[in-house]
């Protein structure tokens, strides 16, 4: 069960958080060939003036820098290969749907080890 954590500037006006979310988590789930409500996502807004790289401040989504940052969790098992493929996948849904430069994300996958995640009432050991 993916789970995807975004943490971003506020973005341009007409950009939809909501949609773009959806849209990378079902995304994701088409990816993986799994349903859709198998990959959960959340969003949070950074507040400005508490994103700073080195000393500079944004007031709003940049162009090249203070990329948003995305987390994707996920039970362990998936070969490199595959784990690439969703990062790369991730990214390119995501700039779409923001209207940003791919390059100008921050994307780490993590994940879970067995028999160290409780899920759906029970410690997950696959």
């Amino acid at each position: 069960m993916p789970i995807v954590h975004i943490r971003a500037l506020p973005q341009k006006p007409g950009v939809d958080v909501t949609a773009a979310l959806k849209l990378v988590c079902c995304d994701l789930a088409a990816f993986l060939q799994i349903p859709e409500q198998e990959v959960m996502g959340t969003w949070q807004t950074q507040e400005l003036g508490k994103y700073v790289v080195g000393k500079a401040e944004a007031h709003g989504q940049p162009e090249n820098s203070h990329p948003p940052m995305v987390q994707v969790f996920d039970f362990g098992g998936r070969p490199p290969q595959q784990v690439e493929q969703i990062l790369l996948r991730v990214a390119q849904t995501l700039s779409a749907a923001l209207g940003i430069n791919p390059a100008n994300l921050f994307i780490t996958y993590s994940e879970a080890v067995a028999g160290r995640t409780y899920s759906r009432g029970q410690i997950r050991r696959d």
